[in-house]
């Protein structure tokens, strides 16, 4: 009886001496580690899902993708702030591809005398404005249960030529800025291009 009693005090000690009492620092320690360690899983779990048009986004000459991920306690809401990320992701490269378009029209010195930056900045404004990326479409999405929340992928493609467009016509709102781009190569196959699209 004695080795009995012995044996089930030793467990106890131990069995309290693995469980910190709460409010210590070990407990708070403890809990942090358990913290780290379920962002681990979700991270390994996510990674391992994660689709491959996430991890490697198409490239296309005629549409420019964005990607976007979300975990949220729902369905509805993983669904919409994965589309919200990707429409951040895209409007961040369709500004890239304004940018370089512009920069292609203008040399460095026509580019400062006319303070085409902040064109470029009201041509990105009404290419992804709030209410813009019209033309957007949602290619795909994937959803997985990751430690009882929802992590969503998504995709989306927004045409080239609805951009072009856009800087087209804010080109011919500034009769300098259109007539400058007019005398470059870029800004002529720029017009091709959308003769082209309006041609199909």
């Amino acid at each position: 009886m004695k080795i009995w009693s012995g044996f089930i005090i030793g467990i106890l000690v131990l069995g309290c001496a693995s469980n910190p009492s709460p409010g210590t620092p070990a407990a708070a320690a403890a809990q942090e580690e358990e913290k780290q360690e379920r962002q681990k899983t979700i991270q390994e779990t996510a990674d391992d899902e994660a689709p491959d048009w996430y991890l490697r986004p198409p490239v296309s000459d005629t549409a420019l993708y964005g990607i976007g991920e979300a975990l949220q306690d729902t369905l509805k809401a993983a669904r919409r702030a994965s589309v919200l990320s990707a429409q951040a992701d895209l409007a961040s490269r369709v500004e890239g591809y304004v940018k370089g378009k512009t920069e292609a029209m203008f040399d460095s010195e026509t580019f400062e005398a006319l303070g085409i930056d902040q064109f470029i900045t009201d041509v990105i404004k009404s290419v992804t404005g709030p209410t813009q990326l019209s033309g957007l479409t949602v290619l795909d999405s994937k959803f997985v249960a990751v430690e009882g929340k929802i992590q969503a992928y998504a995709i989306v493609e927004y045409p080239v030529g609805v951009a072009n467009r856009a800087l087209v016509d804010e080109l011919k709102r500034d009769q300098r800025l259109d007539q400058e781009a007019r005398r470059s190569k870029a800004f002529a196959e720029l017009e091709e291009e959308l003769a082209n699209l309006e041609n199909q």
